[in-house]
């Protein structure tokens, strides 16, 4: 299970675009990006809720981020590319990481 539905999800939604959000009395909540908004989880407090962005959340986007790029994680299977529905024209197999961002691909 990955934070985004694909490889583009994962791209247009990078942590630095993600917001601390109060729903209700005592509810936090960490929002996704511009591209497809989505909560990823809810916290009693903002601080709670932005050390979870920090420690927490950014970590796994960046390991998923090495998972795209075809690296072994221990204890996750390879990626395989999937049809994603929410980007149908987009060939996962042909996909480029953002080098400005993520540095030159090898």
């Amino acid at each position: 299970m990955s934070l985004f539905c694909c490889p583009v999800g994962h791209a247009e939604n990078p942590p630095e675009t993600w917001s601390v959000e109060k729903i209700a009395p005592r509810t936090w909540v960490i929002s996704t990006g511009v591209s497809s908004y989505a909560r990823i989880s809810s916290y009693g407090t903002k601080r709670a809720a932005q050390d979870a962005i920090d420690y927490s959340w950014a970590p796994l986007y960046n390991r998923e981020t090495a998972w795209y790029e075809g690296s072994t994680l221990l204890g996750w299977r390879p990626y395989e590319p999937r049809p994603c529905k929410n980007h149908p024209t987009v060939d996962e197999h042909a996909f480029d990481l953002d080098e400005e961002r993520f540095g030159p691909q090898d």
